[in-house]
């Protein structure tokens, strides 16, 4: 059963994109701020503007996590019932107590519930999520766990209700804010990319959606070499050519 969730979260993890073409921007200072809001509070977001690398941040963490032992990583938009029990039924776990299994993850693994995306996770799916994180909160045994989410929503303010307050009122919710690439980020993209280099060096507006790691690895394999966008007009006309 271990193994079946774990096979799940592995999943889920791979289909976070997390290079743009070949070349993967190592953002080491966020990895550490995510680890450090972990250790003080008890439930954290990882939030930021659309685009720029928050399933990312938490991919690479939750991958570094799952070498040292069984994870339980979940996506939004892989998603299986309206809660645990179907859930379970659907990954055919022959124990469906989710204590027990929780309590197996976090003695032999990480005990973290990664949620990628939690705004996005459909209302008629969002039991599953409740039921784990009742168990996590009502569980004396898993007073251990914590929660590490990613939400394009600044704050947990849209659901903050999923959350007995009793779980964050110690510690409240911690932050980790995902920004568009630095100027040194953007000039190691640019070293293995080259024909990024205007739009990540160039006019501001054009720069600051070309320097969030969705819309680079969109540009990058968008626009040939030597027909970089100028202007806002370029940069959308770039967008649509492939269908946005």
């Amino acid at each position: 059963d271990i193994n079946r969730l774990t096979a799940c979260s592995l999943e889920a993890l791979n289909v976070v994109s997390e290079k743009i073409g070949d070349f993967h921007v190592e953002r080491e200072g966020l990895q550490q701020r995510v680890a450090k809001q972990l250790d003080q509070h008890r439930v954290v977001l990882i939030g930021g503007l659309p685009g720029c690398g928050k399933s990312a941040v938490l991919k690479r963490f939750a991958q570094n996590a799952s070498a040292a032992g069984p994870i339980l990583f979940l996506k939004n938009d892989r998603i299986t019932g309206t809660g645990w029990s179907t859930f379970a039924a659907s990954l055919g776990l022959s124990n469906t107590d989710v204590v027990q299994l929780l309590l197996e993850i976090g003695s032999t693994g990480t005990p973290v519930l990664f949620i990628d995306g939690i705004d996005r996770i459909r209302p008629d799916q969002r039991g599953l999520i409740v039921d784990l994180v009742n168990a996590i909160h009502g569980e004396p045994g898993l007073s251990h766990w914590k929660v590490l989410v990613s939400s394009r929503d600044q704050g947990l303010e849209a659901f903050r209700a999923w959350f007995s307050p009793a779980m964050y009122a110690k510690t409240v919710i911690g932050d980790v804010i995902v920004r568009p690439f630095s100027d040194d980020e953007a000039e190691r993209l640019a070293k293995s990319v080259p024909h990024l280099r205007k739009v990540l060096f160039g006019n501001p507006a054009v720069r600051d959606i070309a320097r969030r790691p969705f819309f680079a690895a969109v540009l990058a394999r968008s626009i040939p070499e030597g027909t970089e966008p100028q202007t806002e007009v370029d940069l959308i006309a770039a967008w649509w050519a492939r269908a946005g």
